[in-house]
């Protein structure tokens, strides 16, 4: 007898003496007296009659030696993905390898001993023959089948054999779920363990392009495999035409090799990016051509980002910085600029925004937190901190860490440290106004506080020298690469001055920097992560003259503004969030965050989603909660190809707001990764279940190890609770309970 629901001891035990006690209680009053013998013996009845029943809530059932259909099953399991119809160093392919070993190894050992039989990986419930068996399917998930089949296979398989490359294209395998009662996995593995000549793109990445006309870098990772140092090609393409093509040699055989490509993707359609990876030569080789490619998918610029530009008075410096972003198509520019006093003292402005959003902004600054966080960033050029309320300070520092907005902070009275010192809006600044320090650039000399010295050695008093780390910072990039940066910086006229904002804040990313007319070298271009958001100080002064001492196609300074604003807002977040994954073997992953107009999370919306195919065909997206406002789920099985995601929030017949992404479906496949063997995978998946691993060319040893093992047969249990002795017996009980009662007098 065993139980096939498993509770702890000391809850049987609770279980045990609490229908025990309930038994005891109901007679200790009753309508007629009873004397001390009778009492006991209902109370003993109805004792047993609870004892019963909460033994048939547990399932009982009894144990039987198994039938050979049965108890005595091993369960071969084939790899039928697309990796096994690699060749092996014989001229086979793994796929006929591995029904090779089936046919002449696994089976005729078996007869006798146990009934096998053979299932495919994405399909573990039809028995075939092993040749039959033919590497089509697209994914080779070895953990959670192994899983599945296990927790199937738990009362009836005795064993379970995989027979794998080991390519693993989904999870690891949970520790949890291989511990869970079922047949131990007996792993064999097919497939080369030396690397064939193979050239793989082993990584292709990129950031959205979130405004229009930005440009976007491409960072490529490949290897070359059982080729030495040969030369190998990657070629760019863009929706499916070649705009560049590079030759690379790696360090040694087996060595990553990256590269990173600039590319300027569409600004209103999807456009599909791919590296193709190339042999040079007729004689190099490439054994596995299905993992040459790779393709990413970049969406459309999203829309134009809303800046607020608040101006202390007007000037060059201001003049000239609104009309460089105002100028910008992927910039929406609302500006407001101090012009003076009127008859009763009262600061007056000039207001220039787009319908809808002047009113709230008629005393100088938006008149609610909300309407400061339509915008996507903040530009105080030369506006003094001390210019704003408590309140407001403390609106701008949550619009940075709750909003996630951009803030950029220029002009030395923006800057004062009499104004920021204490306000709430300090602790949002990559500077420390409580911190007056110079930082020492000399050459040769790292400093602690920017992260990285300066390429160069003296900065000279107004020059922006760019860091270490600004030399490839978006922000920076005046020119195509390093070199032709750090020449556009070094070609720029001197500022008249620089503003000591201060010491720079731990975390903190000094870009570039400058010596002022005290003779300090000290921060001109210094960045921070707060909260959600971004900030920026530029501590120069007079940045006019890099656009008017200098030619006029000279676009440096608008470069740089644009560049700064752009980085600043450029992945600032609307209320309706949407992040997708581009899927591999036909996996597409959604993740979306819904937040109110004060980006606060909203826990009760009703999120839809759906992914729209190229052809106009819809499949809904089934989303999750994974907390406060936040929402997963994901596509799989997707035909290759383009898909528009769509989601859209309600809340209380009230709409939140709507997101759109496009994702690619295809783009490369995870089972021709490092086409290799993985007797690691297989090894583990064995030893985690109590099984044993054995290359095919050892097969003879698993079935050794299913013996030596002692594989049990597993018995067979057949459940109780319905049997006609077991009801016989509660009947009784019952009724020998109702029948003593009504006999002495009770009801």
């Amino acid at each position: 007898m065993a139980f096939m629901t498993s509770l702890p001891w000391w809850a049987i035990g609770v279980g045990v003496a609490t229908l025990a006690g309930l038994a005891v209680w109901s007679y200790q009053r009753t309508r007629l007296p009873l004397s001390a013998p009778r009492r006991a013996t209902l109370i003993v009845l109805r004792i047993a009659l609870l004892w019963l029943l909460f033994a048939l809530l547990l399932r009982p059932v009894t144990l039987r030696p198994p039938t050979t259909e049965s108890g005595r099953e091993v369960v071969i399991v084939a790899d039928t993905s697309r990796s096994m119809r690699l060749l092996e160093g014989d001229g086979r392919t793994r796929m006929t390898h591995a029904a090779d070993v089936m046919a002449r190894v696994l089976l005729p050992a078996l007869q006798g001993h146990h009934t096998a039989r053979v299932v495919t990986l994405d399909d573990t419930t039809t028995a075939v023959e092993p040749g039959q068996l033919a590497p089509v399917a697209a994914r080779s998930d070895l953990a959670a089948t192994v899983a599945a089949v296990r927790a199937r296979e738990a009362h009836r398989a005795a064993a379970i054999v995989l027979v794998s490359d080991g390519g693993e294209t989904g999870s690891a395998l949970d520790p949890v779920v291989a511990a869970r009662p079922g047949p131990p996995v007996f792993a064999i593995g097919v497939g080369r363990a030396d690397a064939m000549p193979d050239v793989e793109v082993t990584d292709l990445s990129a950031s959205d392009p979130r405004l229009g006309d930005a440009r976007v870098a491409l960072h490529v990772a490949a290897v070359s495999r059982a080729r030495g140092r040969a030369p190998f090609t990657l070629t760019l393409r863009a929706d499916g035409r070649a705009i560049e093509t590079r030759q690379v040699q790696p360090p040694t055989d087996d060595a990553p090799v990256r590269e990173s490509f600039l590319v300027t993707p569409n600004s209103t359609t999807p456009t599909v990016y791919a590296v193709v990876a190339g042999v040079v030569g007729t004689d190099a080789g490439d054994a596995v051509p299905e993992n040459d490619t790779r393709s990413l998918l970049l969406n459309p610029a999203a829309r134009a980002r809303r800046v607020l530009l608040l101006g202390g008075a007007p000037g060059f410096d201001y003049s000239f910085l609104a009309r460089a972003l105002s100028t910008d198509p992927s910039l929406d520019v609302d500006a407001i600029v101090r012009k003076g006093k009127d008859d009763r003292g009262t600061d007056t402005y000039v207001i220039q925004a787009a319908a809808g959003r002047g009113a709230a902004l008629a005393d100088g600054f938006p008149a609610t937190r909300d309407a400061l966080f339509v915008y996507d960033a903040v530009v105080l050029a030369n506006r003094e901190a001390e210019s704003f309320t408590a309140q407001q300070a403390q609106w701008l520092a949550e619009f940075v860490a709750a909003r996630g907005g951009g803030l950029l902070l220029t002009g030395p009275r923006a800057l004062a440290p009499a104004g920021l010192a204490g306000s709430p809006l300090s602790v949002a600044l990559p500077v420390d106004s409580a911190v007056r320090q110079g930082l020492d650039m000399r050459a040769g000399q790292r400093d602690a506080q920017a992260g990285d010295a300066t390429p160069q050695g003296t900065v000279a008093r107004g020059a922006a020298v760019p860091t270490m780390a600004g030399l490839t910072h978006p922000v920076m990039q005046l020119g195509v690469g390093r070199d032709a940066t750090l020449q556009a910086w070094h070609g720029l006229p001197a500022l008249a001055d620089v503003t000591d904002a201060g010491g720079v804040r731990a975390g903190a990313s000094v870009l570039a920097v400058s010596m002022a007319a005290s003779g300090a070298v000290l921060p001109l271009v210094a960045t921070h992560a707060y909260g959600r958001g971004r900030s920026l100080v530029f501590t120069g002064d007079a940045a006019w003259r890099w656009r008017m001492a200098r030619p006029s196609n000279d676009t440096s300074y608008e470069a740089f503004w644009r560049q700064a604003v752009r980085w600043l807002c450029g992945d600032v977040a609307d209320p309706v969030r949407l992040t997708t994954t581009d899927g591999a073997d036909g996996r597409v992953s959604v993740d979306v965050e819904v937040r109110d107009a004060s980006y606060g999370a909203v826990s009760d919306a009703t999120v839809t989603a759906v992914a729209v195919s190229a052809s106009g065909t819809r499949v809904p997206v089934t989303l999750r909660a994974q907390g406060p406002g936040h929402l997963s789920g994901g596509v799989a099985d997707a035909e290759p190809g383009a898909y528009r995601v769509e989601v859209e929030a309600m809340r209380g017949g009230a709409l939140l707001g709507q997101a759109e992404r496009w994702v690619l479906v295809g783009g490369h496949s995870d089972e021709f990764a490092d086409p290799r063997i993985h007797d690691d995978v297989l090894r583990a998946l064995a030893t985690a279940t109590g099984g044993a691993y054995a290359p095919a060319d050892r097969a003879p040893a698993i079935v050794e190890a299913l013996a030596a093992a002692d594989v049990a047969p597993v018995p067979d249990r057949v459940p109780v609770w319905h049997t006609w002795w077991v009801i016989a017996v509660l009947i009784a009980l019952a009724s020998a309970e109702w029948s003593l009662r009504r006999w002495w007098g009770l009801r």
